[in-house]
């Protein structure tokens, strides 16, 4: 171990100003921390190789941590990030409101990072989608991984675009879907995100934009029960036209939430409510 650690901190040195460029912020206590678990002598050098390419670390190692838990990633989840925590907290607000076992759909559900996280902290009846097949099949897996520390209900997982052949409601729909503009947005992402994490879970054509939320919106609030809310991650430079489209379509009430860098990210809104 002695050996690994110090091949680490002389990589670091050596190559800090690059590794900078592609992992902004990088502290050699940090490389440490994600590698010295998951490095040996017989990887060490296919790790620096990636290191030097850019790859994200959570890729190289293949896991995450994520509120309470640790998840799996490969190349075909994006990486779950902390933003996307606050997007679980919120939703457990609403969840403690439901009297009954609740109902929970999370649109687009990648590691299964959201719908688990809510299951390790309250009982309910989650279902989680996604269009992706491998990004489903790593969900799973961190579902069965995850359980035995998970609270009393279940998940069921469906290979399917947004709530397509959904025929259930819920009390609770949960989405982080992808809300980046192929080209309008492009210069604001990252070019480690742009080159490694998977393009379908994070952008939208320009020209579909409006049409693929206009969808979203209409078939969640559909499948909401009365009383039931719909939460969304968001970029901060859309979320006022995502609020004004979806309070056409018919949601009672639309709030706009800011993270913890006080930037606008989340949408919650509000279906039919019971007289």
């Amino acid at each position: 171990m002695a050996v690994i650690d110090q091949s680490i901190t002389d990589f670091f040195n050596e190559k800090k100003q690059e590794l900078e460029a592609w992992y902004p912020g990088i502290k050699l206590s940090r490389l440490k921390l994600e590698l010295l678990e998951f490095a040996n002598e017989d990887n060490l050098e296919i790790i620096f190789q990636k290191l030097q390419a850019g790859v994200p670390l959570q890729y190289i190692t293949g896991k995450a941590a994520f509120y309470h838990h640790e998840f799996e990633v490969t190349s075909d989840t994006l990486i779950p990030r902390s933003e996307t925590e606050t997007l679980v907290e919120l939703t457990l607000v609403e969840l403690k409101k439901i009297e009954k076992l609740p109902e929970v759909l999370d649109i687009g559900t990648g590691t299964g990072a959201i719908i688990i996280s809510l299951l390790g902290e309250a009982p309910l009846n989650g279902m989680a989608t996604d269009i992706s097949e491998k990004a489903l099949e790593v969900a799973k897996r961190n579902y069965l991984n995850l359980k035995p520390s998970l609270k009393d209900g279940s998940i069921e997982f469906r290979n399917t675009d947004r709530l397509e052949g959904i025929d259930k409601k819920f009390h609770l729909i949960v989405s982080n879907p992808p809300y980046i503009k192929k080209e309008g947005d492009k210069d604001l992402v990252h070019h480690q995100v742009k080159k490694y994490e998977p393009s379908q879970a994070l952008f939208l054509n320009d020209e579909d934009y409006k049409n693929w939320f206009e969808v979203l919106f209409k078939d969640s609030l559909a499948h909401l029960l009365e009383n039931g809310v719909f939460l969304m991650e968001g970029h901060e430079n859309h979320l006022d036209d995502l609020k004004e489209l979806s309070e056409k379509i018919g949601f009672e009430r639309v709030e706009i939430l800011k993270d913890l860098s006080n930037r606008k990210r989340y949408l919650k809104a509000y279906g039919q409510t019971s007289n």
